[in-house]
């Protein structure tokens, strides 16, 4: 009865989940590839701080992203979210599917900024993934996704799995592709959108590294507290959950960094 009852707990939680964020993508599409979030302003004289905003939006209307790629993400988790609830497959499943379907939706956003940076002015300066997320979280990305899957297919074979190492994987990937994207200047006032591009660049890319140690991490608890069983099961949660930690206060310390305008 117990396990019953913590099975249905966890299939609406996750419903939910599910749900809000669907509801949450589908309210704001143009959130899933936004400009302002990523570039701070704190800490610059108010003079340079209206130069940045300006550039920001230009930049923002430079890469005029299609709100459909954020609706198609938003309506996906939201028909995910109900099959979750009509128990049409375990929650997993859905868990999987909608990582897959979000990374595939950044991945289709950031293929066209690609597109469009082909078309406008150019940096000519070396970009490398490294120079933005140092070379060592992508590897902990990496071997976390494989602990994961070894573990999970160790306890259970099975497809969500193997669909969660995949999203993973796949943000990873996505996240070294938008750190060494070109450079998008209109050129009205290049240090300023330098100074976004680059910022943006950072912002981007560490929030999709982000998506791998989150979903990770959610589907290890998920899954222990489905079947309720921690013993032998405690090194894996603790990786991934130092993993995200870790990863999570090395982003915040570079973000809160004194910021400069190269004039």
């Amino acid at each position: 009865m117990y396990e019953v009852a913590l099975s249905e707990a966890l299939r609406w939680f996750m419903t939910g989940m599910l749900g809000i964020m669907g509801l949450l993508t589908v309210l704001g599409p143009r959130q899933l590839a936004a400009v302002c979030p990523y570039v701070p302003t704190r800490g610059l004289d108010p003079s340079l701080q209206e130069r940045v905003e300006d550039a920001a939006i230009r930049r923002k209307a430079l890469e005029d992203i299609s709100p459909a790629y954020g609706l198609t993400v938003g309506f996906a988790w939201l028909s995910f979210a109900a099959l979750c609830g009509a128990g049409a497959a375990t929650p997993a499943i859905w868990y999987a599917a909608a990582f897959l379907t979000l990374s595939a939706g950044m991945a289709a956003a950031y293929l066209h900024l690609r597109r469009v940076a082909g078309r406008r002015i150019a940096v000519l300066s070396a970009r490398t993934a490294t120079s933005v997320v140092p070379w060592f979280w992508f590897a902990v990305a990496a071997a976390v996704t494989l602990a994961t899957l070894v573990w999970s297919e160790l306890r259970a074979p099975g497809w969500p799995a193997v669909a969660v190492a995949l999203a993973a994987l796949a943000s990873t990937y996505l996240a070294s592709r938008v750190a060494t994207m070109p450079a998008l200047l209109s050129g009205d006032d290049v240090p300023a959108e330098r100074f976004v591009d680059e910022h943006l660049r950072f912002g981007r890319a560490t929030a999709i590294l982000l998506f791998a140690f989150v979903e990770l991490f959610v589907f290890v608890m998920f899954d222990i507290g489905r079947s309720g069983q921690w013993q032998g099961n405690v090194a894996i949660a603790l990786t991934t959950a130092l993993a995200w930690v870790a990863y999570s206060v090395w982003t915040i310390a570079v973000r809160v960094r004194p910021q400069h305008l190269a004039l």
